[in-house]
């Protein structure tokens, strides 16, 4: 991306306890057999940060291209990254534009948890597209769109890789400068072409060829760099510019050398063992994606409008869009969801007359560049009505707000006997928590546990199947 280009590459700066892995690996790779052909999967733990206000998240279809690119990125590798548990929203204004490790280092130590890769995506990362630091990645969100290797690069450096031109980090190579008089300067030895010692300097890979270019560059048709360097025996050459690990610009990198493929999965199975999962990745077919309700073209309560699908194979969560038809860049609402419900209540964009779309797009563990389903079309039509009959106009509900764990009490007034209500709990994201039907006497005195459930603000909806009325609820730990 253009604002990739503007910020510093990378804020990794290896230093020799960080290569002490990669070293022992290189010097007896043959001490690390991997099986051929495998599938390794490794959890990540994904963070999305946002202000305290609530706004400046990353978009959760944003979020799923990124881990779209990630994966394609790493196809050839073999590692396959699943979710280790549900995306954390964090609302932090300081971790979220940090432009200083002190803060970024405050953020990983609050968050960071074990046997994952820890991903944090935010508006700042130190100055820099992204870091590796105390075992964590920082990507910086405007370093994350489509075609952009950033997250890539930090994962690789997560999982013991360096820069091709390591050493070189804060050194500004001058083709005009005798590449001797780097010697002092260069703390992991200058790389020649075709050098012998190619595992014990630089990256140690003999696969990836000297790069002395630490600042970000762009390459020609073939790839390579613009820049001509000259090793220590006087022979020229261009970096690599394919290379995932190097300084190139997104357009140019493509790959993981073969030699880095090796080092990253021994790193995992031997170095990082807890990151990896025994799961058996399950292809998602489209075929199998089933719209339920509203049916398309339905008339539907305008204040109260239940979106419904059916559970996809292979599928752990689904992308959800609402939007106003025929308009498709116009989208009200965007949710990433783990069931195959969402409910818009007293949504303000959902209007009595007016045409809406709504789609899906699944995914699940290693498979996250999925299609969206086709636009499926509702109307909002007349609101619930609350005035006749008012029988739930009595309800009233225990002390708000409540803490986890304890039952909400509600008393039901006058009904008519007989009725059945039925009691939904819903998050603000649409999400169904509770939700249980009743027949009922009048004068009844209903409960609903709150335990298991994590504080916030929750909508509590009662209906008699002819009214409906909504409650807020506010939840403490």
């Amino acid at each position: 991306s253009l604002l990739a280009q503007d910020l510093q590459p990378c804020g990794t700066r290896t230093t020799p306890a960080d290569l002490e892995w990669l070293r022992s690996y290189q010097s007896a790779p043959e001490a690390f057999p991997l099986p051929e052909n495998d599938t390794l999967v490794a959890a990540l733990q994904l963070f999305l940060l946002g202000n305290d206000n609530g706004s400046g998240f990353f978009s959760p279809l944003s979020t799923l291209n990124a881990l779209c690119q990630l994966q394609q990125d790493f196809a050839e590798a073999g590692i396959v990254f699943v979710l280790a548990d549900d995306i954390e929203y964090i609302a932090n204004t300081a971790w979220n534009e940090h432009d200083d490790f002190d803060t970024g280092g405050q953020m990983i130590e609050t968050l960071n948890r074990p046997n994952v890769i820890n991903a944090y995506l935010s508006s700042g990362a130190a100055g820099n597209c992204g870091y590796y630091w105390m075992d964590a990645v920082v990507v910086a969100k405007g370093c994350a769109g489509n075609g952009d290797h950033t997250f890539a690069h930090e994962v690789g450096h997560f999982l013991s890789l360096p820069h091709p031109f390591v050493g070189w980090e804060g050194i500004e190579y001058d083709p005009a400068k005798p590449t001797s008089q780097y010697i002092g300067q260069v703390w992991t030895g200058i790389e020649s072409v075709d050098d012998p010692n190619c595992n014990q300097v630089a990256d140690g890979f003999c696969d990836t060829g000297p790069d002395y270019l630490s600042y970000r560059w762009g390459c020609n048709g073939q790839a390579l760099s613009n820049t001509e360097q000259t090793d220590l025996n006087g022979q020229s050459f261009r970096s690599d510019g394919t290379l995932f690990m190097s300084y190139s610009f997104d357009a140019c990198a493509s790959r993981f050398s073969p030699e880095q493929i090796q080092a990253m999965r021994a790193n995992l199975k031997y170095a990082r063992p807890g990151i990896l999962r025994n799961l058996e990745i399950q292809p998602i077919d489209p075929a199998g994606i089933e719209l339920l309700q509203p049916v398309d073209t339905a008339v539907v309560p305008a204040n109260y409008v239940r979106l419904e699908w059916k559970p996809v194979p292979g599928a752990t969560h689904y992308l959800l869009q609402v939007g106003r038809h025929p308009f498709q860049s116009v989208i009200l609402k965007t949710a990433i969801l783990a069931d195959t419900t969402f409910v818009l209540v007293d949504n303000e964009y959902i209007q009595p007359g007016k045409r809406y779309w709504w789609r899906i797009r699944p995914f699940g563990p290693g498979n996250y560049c999925t299609d969206f389903t086709e636009r499926q079309i509702f109307e909002g039509g007349t609101l619930t009505s609350t005035a006749e009959p008012a029988a739930l106009e009595e309800v009233q509900l225990g002390p708000s707000p409540l803490p986890i764990g304890t039952p909400l009490h509600i008393q039901l007034g006058s009904l008519p006997p007989q009725t059945a209500v039925t009691l939904t709990l819903l998050d603000l994201q649409g999400r169904v928590h509770r939700t249980q039907t009743l027949g009922t006497a009048s004068g009844s005195s209903l409960s609903l546990s709150t335990a298991g459930l994590q504080p916030g603000l929750y909508l509590l909806q009662l209906s008699t199947g002819k009214e409906r009325r909504v409650f807020k609820v506010v939840l403490t730990p």
